[in-house]
């Protein structure tokens, strides 16, 4: 369909950042009169681009995600920029409680809702004959999702009904409950045969599974060609679902902070807005396509891309030779246009998370550098008079401006997507993939604000590492989360068994328990609620160790006061505050008791398995906060008395 056939309906409006946390593409969404579907990225506006989106620039992560760019949409009155089309097409009437189908797409972009065609009131007062949707829709763990069969539900125990043929009406009636909003208190009822049946089991799979009801195949956010879904070589059976349910949709992102490496003159050049990316598509093609180096490339692009080295002479390495700048020069190209295929079996995002790790802890400043506008870093001296910092801490910096690009690459159904993406089958697609060949880019959103950067004593932390109670209890966790992250025993899910016990260690449950204490006792005294911060956590088997915590929820900036609190004097205190919350919870003993040695044989339950001392009274935050879906947590590595990492002050002092 060509954008001028497009419907772009008045449905409501969603901000920006709503697109990659609860309503992409694929996404049901309740708007003004109606619950649409946002359809995928290949049918939204491709003409007049600019001033439909904002184009983003990350060279990271968009070779990583083997993207020529980043859109973001422009929210503004009229725009009418992502297409949707209505459903479930069921919908009930608020006066007759008739269930009915109407048009998927309406045309009028005044759209008010739907009317019953049916109700006797409908030409006395139409307004009190509006229909609302149905509330359930059918799905797979595979993405795919259905209308509900209604008329199968109602009449199980007749498969070979013929109501419906005997009428051009809809005579199935769909009524509320008195009592309660339990789901065995709706019932569907069909008035020709009078066959009914209530909604209990309406969200499980059982049902349907009786009823011989499988998987249509259907991603009508992409296209309507469908093909059978199978699962170990059997019709997938589908699920009930609840079109509001939360777990309807989990979107899979990735995201970056635009720090020093990525503001690199070289990179300000190749995206600047001016040259429409034609600088980029030059470079590209006499690289790849002509097999030139770079070496060479610099010497036939235009003038005034040489003069970037005057930039990095200036403002960047004044020490430089000119030899140094060209080559430094190189590897930016390098690193932006070398598309060989990389084998990491480390996840994307961790990868990005490492390679952040390096230039925060190595920029000490960026007073006076070009990068001033995007990102701005001071480190804070740790003063003697504070024990606390000076015992455990290498370092101590403020970011007093830090921009976030976040990219949306694909979404799941009924459960969240794995930290390691060993389920890339249950990711579905937010763009039909041969319009993506053409058209190369996801819809992202970029946050600025505000954060502090801290890493732990390494000596210190490299001695505690070796504690054998706290190996066996990490490894417990790990080995755990592993299990269920990817079950069998196939070599693929053994495999990735091992990668991901060599990924996680002792440091990060660490550094990840850290991070949620200090942010709950942060946001007491930073002016901002507890779900506005953020943390980001680098570790590894050796040297990486950090914790950033920052708030990225405006377009323009924060307010400063997260940044405050970043110096020494400040951070002492609120660094007390954390480990002081760590010794006790208002669920203890039961939280304090969990034990994922013993927890994995006796108790079945995942949250049993993936966390030790923790639940949401102590160390559970909000899930926008957290990378890690509140998994790996334990108070235990902080407090215990003797393998926790602050056990030498706790035994000091009296807590």
């Amino acid at each position: 369909m060509s954008e001028k056939d497009q419907n772009f309906i008045d449905a409501g409006d969603l901000r920006p950042s709503n697109l990659l946390t609860y309503s992409g593409p694929g996404s049901i969404v309740q708007m003004r009169n109606d619950t649409i579907m946002i359809y995928g990225c290949h049918r939204w506006p491709q003409e007049e681009t600019r001033k439909r989106y904002k184009i983003l620039n990350h060279p990271l992560l968009q070779k990583k995600l083997k993207l020529d760019h980043i859109r973001m949409p422009i929210s503004h009155e009229r725009a009418y920029n992502i297409p949707c089309f209505s459903f479930p097409t069921w919908s009930v009437c608020e006066n007759c409680n008739r269930l009915q189908q109407h048009d998927e797409t309406p045309s009028n972009l005044n759209f008010e809702g739907y009317v019953c065609k049916y109700c006797p009131g409908n030409k006395v007062d139409p307004k009190k004959c509006k229909t609302t949707h149905a509330r359930f829709a059918v799905v797979c763990d595979k993405g795919h999702i259905d209308e509900f069969p209604w008329d199968k539900w109602v009449h199980h125990k007749k498969p070979n009904h013929e109501c419906e043929k005997k009428s051009d009406e809809p005579w199935l009636v769909f009524e509320a409950g008195q009592d309660s909003s339990a789901l065995k208190d709706y019932r569907i009822t069909c008035k020709k045969c009078y066959a009914s049946r209530n909604c209990s089991g309406a969200t499980e799979s059982s049902p349907f599974e009786a009823l011989n009801i499988t998987c249509s195949g259907r991603s009508p956010w992409l296209n309507e060609d469908t093909e059978p879904c199978f699962t170990n070589g059997k019709e997938t059976v589908v699920k009930g679902m609840q079109i509001r349910a939360p777990s309807m949709w989990y979107s899979t992102k990735m995201s970056a902070l635009k720090v020093p490496k990525w503001l690199h003159p070289v990179d300000i050049k190749l995206d600047d807005p001016n040259n429409d990316g034609q600088l980029k598509a030059t470079i590209s093609q006499l690289h790849i396509q002509n097999g030139q180096s770079f070496a060479k490339i610099i010497d036939i692009l235009p003038t005034d891309f040489k003069e970037i080295s005057d930039q990095i002479l200036d403002q960047f390495n004044p020490n430089w030779s000119e030899e140094q700048v060209r080559d430094d020069i190189i590897k930016k190209l390098e690193e932006r246009f070398d598309e060989k295929d990389d084998d990491d079996e480390i996840p994307d995002q961790i990868d990005i998370l490492q390679q952040e790790y390096d230039d925060l802890s190595k920029t000490e400043s960026t007073s006076g550098r070009i990068t001033e506008d995007e990102f701005q870093l001071e480190t804070s001296k740790i003063d003697e008079r504070y024990s606390l910092l000076n015992r455990y801490f290498d370092s101590l910096k403020q970011i007093h401006k830090i921009s976030t690009i976040s990219v949306l690459t694909g979404f799941t159904r009924i459960k969240p997507p794995d930290i390691f993406e060993t389920d890339k089958d249950r990711i579905c697609h937010i763009t039909d993939p041969i319009h993506h060949q053409i058209h190369r880019w996801y819809p992202g959103v970029i946050d600025k604000g505000e954060g502090i950067f801290f890493s732990l004593d390494k000596e210190r932390l490299s001695k505690w590492e070796t504690n054998s109670e706290l190996e066996k209890r990490s490894k417990a966790i790990i080995e755990n989360y592993a299990r269920h992250a990817a079950p069998g025993e196939d070599p693929k899910a053994e495999k990735t068994r091992k990668e991901i016990i060599n990924r996680f260690n002792s440091r990060f449950l660490l550094l990840h328990t850290l991070s949620h204490l200090l942010m709950k006792a942060l946001a007491k005294y930073a002016g901002y609620a507890e779900p506005s911060l953020q943390e980001r956590i680098y570790w590894d088997n050796e040297d990486i160790n950090g914790i950033l915590i920052y708030t990225s929820g405006s377009s323009e900036g924060s307010l400063g006061g997260l940044v405050r609190l970043g110096k020494s004097e400040h951070f002492e205190q609120r660094l007390d505050e954390a480990i002081k919350r760590s010794l006790s919870c208002s669920r203890d003993p039961v939280c304090d008791d969990s034990n994922p040695i013993t927890d994995s044989e006796h108790m079945p339950s995942k949250a049993h398995q993936l966390s030790g001392s923790s639940c949401h009274a102590c160390c559970i935050v909000a899930e926008t906060s957290c990378q890690f879906y509140n998994q790996f947590l334990d108070r235990w590595t902080i407090k215990d008395e003797n393998a926790g990492f602050f056990k030498d002050v706790l035994n000091e002092q009296s807590y």
